[in-house]
């Protein structure tokens, strides 16, 4: 029996096309927030809440939120949270609301809300941060990846290259020894940290900068390359690596429940809705997790053990 894999661009009018039709009255009592929303977005004020609730009260809900079915009876809100605590505010049972499957549910909660808010180059940092890792490690990106992430996250191609651009730029380094590019990088306060460069041959390098729970790398490319890309990411504030006590313990605890769970870090990130490689560094203790994440994990692993 072959099974029909639907390509990510029907998949997308296909979410279109449900929005498109008249929406579904889904009880309050049924949705809930999504967890990586308020990790990419700043919640709003209480006054803001107000104001908005103030707005449909005279005129209506002027647009349904966007939800996605969680279990029966269930559903997740992908767009839509403020209108969803506005309406809540009011004393509404039920509120209208489109269901949507997305592919790539985090592009989507972020194509949803990048148009809505007013977000500045700090605020886009956290989007990139959780959506696009490899935007801070040693690796180029190529153009192909920064189209591909415009296309998901309807962030302007040319505001993600002047972005990757602030990410990526140190202090300007010209020529420099690898003498001096170990004390950079020394100044980031590594355990066990390790330079090594590798000879590639036809005059191109490897250059991998390694510390505990730290890898970065950079090249193939000629020694200069790879040694000034280094040194820039050196003296970049987003490679920074400040891996917190009170983090560690609280990610060794999220370890334990997952494995207890008899889950991977893959399936486990799917269904709290972020990406593998931003779960493993929370596990990994580099970011600090939030009170209600840590609830939501603790539910999903608890019903599994």
């Amino acid at each position: 029996m072959n099974t029909a894999v639907i390509p990510e661009t029907d998949r997308k009018i296909s979410d279109e096309i449900r929005e498109m039709a008249a929406p579904t009255r889904i009880p309050l009592k049924a949705l809930k927030p999504h967890p990586k929303n308020q990790v990419l977005f700043p919640p709003k004020s209480v006054e803001f809440i107000r104001s908005l609730a103030d707005d449909i009260n005279r005129h209506g809900l002027q647009e349904p939120i966007s939800v996605r079915v969680v279990d029966r009876g269930e559903y997740l809100i992908l767009s839509g949270e403020n209108r969803f605590k506005a309406v809540t505010l009011l004393g509404w049972d039920d509120i209208d609301a489109h269901i949507v499957d997305p592919d790539d549910e985090l592009a989507y909660l972020i194509s949803r809300n990048i148009g809505r808010r007013q977000t500045g180059y700090s605020g886009r940092v956290n989007i990139y941060t959780a959506y696009c890792p490899d935007f801070f490690q040693g690796k180029k990106v190529q153009n192909d990846r920064l189209v591909e992430v415009s296309k998901k996250t309807m962030i302007p191609l040319a505001t993600l290259k002047s972005d990757l651009k602030k990410i990526r730029l140190g202090a300007g380094v010209k020529d420099i020894t690898m003498d001096q590019l170990k004390e950079l990088w020394s100044k980031k306060k590594l355990k066990g940290l390790r330079l090594n460069l590798s000879d590639m041959g036809n005059g191109n390098f490897l250059l991998q900068v390694t510390g505990k729970n730290t890898e970065y790398q950079w090249g193939p490319g000629t020694f200069r390359e790879v040694v000034r890309q280094s040194a820039e990411a050196a003296q970049s504030k987003y490679f920074d690596k400040n891996f917190r006590p009170e983090n560690m313990a609280l990610a060794e605890k999220i370890k334990e429940l997952r494995k207890a769970a008899g889950l991977t870090q893959f399936q486990l990130a799917q269904k709290l809705g972020y990406s593998q490689s931003y779960f493993a560094e929370l596990e990994g203790g580099k970011w600090e997790c939030s009170g209600t994440l840590f609830d939501d994990i603790f539910r999903i692993c608890e019903e599994r053990m």
